[in-house]
């Protein structure tokens, strides 16, 4: 069986479906979906690989409440601004856990640079 090079995989977790895009060796896209999304998604032929495997089942587990360390799933950068790219860098360095989201501080760093707020910064956290 030729294994599958990009695609995308839908599946539950305790806070409503998750979508996880990839291609290649990178994850391209995660996405919370309506808890709807399950029901109206058509079923897929392949299954995919197991690295992406393993990431669904770490964002399960995260998002159940288990803490996983996601700062090592491979991510792809292309096409994301440089800028973009900074603050999720320094967002993935920030380490599992719940006050990660109160303490998140590099924002300060970047808004220091000619040209750049905190408004970007926020914008992309949100993404």
């Amino acid at each position: 069986m030729t294994p599958v090079r990009q695609g995308e995989v839908v599946f539950p977790t305790a806070i409503g479906a998750c979508r996880v895009a990839w291609r290649a060796d990178r994850i391209t896209s995660v996405t919370l979906l309506s808890g709807r999304a399950l029901d109206n998604r058509p079923a897929t032929d392949h299954t995919p690989p197991r690295w992406v495997r393993d990431v669904q089942q770490r964002l399960t587990l995260h998002l159940d409440g288990t803490i996983q360390d996601l700062s090592t799933i491979p991510l792809d950068f292309s096409g994301i601004p440089p800028f973009h790219q900074q603050v999720y860098r320094m967002a993935l360095a920030i380490p599992a856990g719940p006050s990660a989201t109160a303490n998140w501080r590099p924002v300060p760093d970047l808004r220091e640079r000619p040209g750049r707020s905190a408004r970007p910064c926020g914008g992309i956290r949100s993404r």
